[in-house]
């Protein structure tokens, strides 16, 4: 009656309405799942190549410490204990770096309309 297309972008659009904070939280889920994955596919044959001492102990074939070096990516804190050595396990951590820093600034925006007042919530609060 409007004209109004009811697709998955109105879809998505209204669920970061009303929720954004837990669409944001599964999508993060996601991406740390996914590119973890992705870079134990990546990386993990390299740990068997690997023969210097220093590459020794990265070991991207358990999963733990693929998720542990995409969590600790996207969140820019970089221990620097897992670290990918071929390129494109290289590149799958810089677009973890780029979307952990859209994703982290997303979260922290959204906590930030959670806890603002609404206009009758201003009244009674004490200035």
């Amino acid at each position: 009656m409007i004209g109004l297309e009811l697709n998955r972008s109105f879809s998505l659009k209204c669920l970061m309405q009303n929720s954004s904070f837990i669409v944001l939280l599964v999508f993060a889920c996601v991406f740390v799942v996914n590119l973890s994955f992705m870079l134990r596919i990546v990386e993990g044959p390299a740990f068997s190549v690997s023969k210097t001492m220093r590459d020794a102990n990265i070991d991207f074939n358990i999963f733990q410490n693929c998720i542990w070096c995409v969590l600790v990516t996207m969140t820019t804190v970089g221990y620097g204990d897992y670290y990918p050595t071929t390129n494109l396990g290289r590149l799958i951590i810089i677009v973890t770096a780029i979307i952990g820093n859209i994703i982290i600034s997303l979260i922290i925006v959204s906590m930030q309309n959670i806890f603002m007042f609404t206009e009758n919530e201003k009244k009674v609060s004490i200035p």
